[in-house]
C-alpha cells in the first residue's frame, strides 16, 4: 500500500501488486465488495518519489537462501537478484572446503532425524534445503577426493582420488591455491560484468563505465598470469600492462579517486578466495590427526572413540567455518560488485484486508 485518502462518498487506495496477481486481486475484491470497487491498473507508470517494492519469485529451493542474500542489501527494483547465484555457489564452496563424503553423510543423517522430529519447525523448514545442498556438495567433492572420515575410505576400500590427494601437502597446497584463486577471478569477474548490466538498468552510465574498467583491469591481470605461466606469448604482457594502465585511468575519470583504489581492491578481492584453500587444508590435517591418533591408541575401543571425537569436532568446526567464509566471499567479494542496494521489500496488504474482512 502506497497511500490512501477518502471523502464522504469515496475511498481511494494506491499501491503495488505483482502483475501475475492482479487478476486474482480483482476477483477477490469483486467477490467481497461487488460493483462498489473499481481497480485501475496503471501498469509500470512510476509514482513520483517512490520506486516499486521488490517482490522476487524464486522457487522453493532458491527461496530458502533469500535470508542469506539479504544480509548485503535488498536490490533495487528491476535489477539482478543475487539469491539464485548464492544458492548455486554457496553450497559448492562449503562442499569444496570440507570435501569429505563421510561428513556429508553424517550431516544428511542429522538433518533427516531432525526433519522427522521437528517437521513443523519454521526454522528447520528454512534450514533444511540449505543443509541438504551442503551435505550433497560435501559428498560429491568427497568422492572426487576419495575422502570419507579422512583417509578411512582409502584404507578400507582402497579407492584412489579422482582429482588429486589433498593429504599430500607438497603438491596439494599449490593445486588447491590455484583452484581457489581461479574461482576468485571467475566470480569477481562475473560480479563486475553483472555490475555493468545493473548500472545500465538504473541509468547510471558513469558507474557502468567504471565497473567495465575494473573488469578490463581484472582481465589484464589474468592475461599477464597466463603469459607468465607460458600459456600465452610473453609479448602480450606489454599489451596487458598498457590496458591495465588505461583501465585504471578510465576508472579514475568515472569514479573519482575511488576508481584506482577500487582497482587495487578488486585484486585483493580475488586473493581473498585463498581462504577456500586455507579452510580446506586445515580440515584435511585435522581429519588425518583423527585417523592417525586413533590408530595409535592401545585398544580398538579407545582408538575408535578418539577418532569419533576428533572427527565430530572437525565436522562441527568445518561446517561453521566453511559456512561463514563461504558467505563472506559472496557478500563482500562478489555481491558488492553488482547489487544495487536501496530496494524496499514487498509488504503485501492482503493480511490486513484478511484481518478486517
Amino acid at each position: 500500500l502506497h497511500q490512501a485518502t477518502h471523502s464522504d462518498h469515496l475511498t481511494v487506495f494506491t499501491g503495488w501488486v505483482p502483475a501475475s496477481e492482479l487478476e486474482g486481486l480483482r476477483a477477490s475484491l469483486a467477490e467481497g465488495l461487488g460493483e462498489r470497487i473499481i481497480v485501475v491498473d496503471h501498469g509500470d507508470a512510476p509514482i513520483p518519489g517512490q520506486e516499486p517494492p521488490v517482490a522476487v519469485t524464486n522457487g522453493p529451493l532458491v527461496r530458502s537462501f533469500e535470508p542469506l542474500s539479504r544480509f548485503a542489501a535488498v536490490p533495487r527494483y528491476g535489477t539482478i537478484d543475487p539469491t539464485p547465484l548464492l544458492a548455486l555457489t554457496f553450497p559448492a564452496f562449503v562442499g569444496l572446503m570440507i570435501a569429505d563424503a563421510g561428513y556429508g553423510i553424517v550431516l544428511l543423517a542429522l538433518l533427516l532425524v531432525l526433519r522427522g522430529r521437528m517437521m513443523r519447525s519454521p526454522v528447520l523448514r528454512q534450514v533444511w534445503p540449505i543443509g541438504l545442498t551442503m551435505a550433497m556438495s560435501m559428498i560429491f567433492f568427497g568422492v572426487l577426493f576419495a575422502e570419507a572420515f579422512g583417509e578411512t575410505a582409502q584404507h578400507l576400500f582402497h579407492v584412489e582420488p579422482i582429482l588429486f590427494d589433498r593429504a599430500e601437502p607438497e603438491s596439494a597446497i599449490i593445486i588447491m591455491l590455484a583452484i581457489a584463486i581461479s574461482i576468485g577471478f571467475a566470480q569477481v569477474g562475473l560480479g563486475l560484468g553483472l555490475g555493468v548490466w545493473n548500472s545500465y538498468q538504473v541509468d547510471n552510465r558513469r558507474e557502468a563505465v567504471g565497473r567495465a574498467a575494473l573488469l578490463v583491469g581484472l582481465l589484464t591481470v589474468v592475461v599477464m598470469i597466463a603469459a607468465a605461466a607460458g600459456l600465452l606469448p610473453t609479448e602480450v604482457i606489454a599489451i596487458a600492462v598498457s590496458a591495465l594502465i588505461g583501465a585504471t585511468v578510465i576508472a579514475g575519470l568515472s569514479m573519482g579517486i575511488a576508481g584506482p583504489v577500487e582497482m587495487i581492491g578488486v585484486m585483493g578481492n580475488v586473493l581473498s578466495y585463498a581462504r577456500l584453500m586455507a579452510v580446506a587444508f586445515a580440515g584435511v590435517m585435522l581429519a588425518l590427526v583423527a585417523d592417525r591418533l586413533g590408530a595409535l591408541m592401545p585398544s580398538v575401543f579407545f582408538g575408535v572413540l578418539v577418532a569419533i571425537v576428533l572427527h565430530s569436532l572437525n565436522l562441527a568446526l568445518g561446517i561453521f567455518d566453511a559456512s561463514i567464509q563461504g558467505l563472506r566471499l559472496h557478500l563482500v567479494e562478489f555481491v558488492t560488485k553488482f547489487v544495487e542496494p536501496g530496494g524496499t521489500p514487498d509488504a503485501p496488504f492482503t493480511s490486513v484486508l484478511g484481518a478486517h474482512s
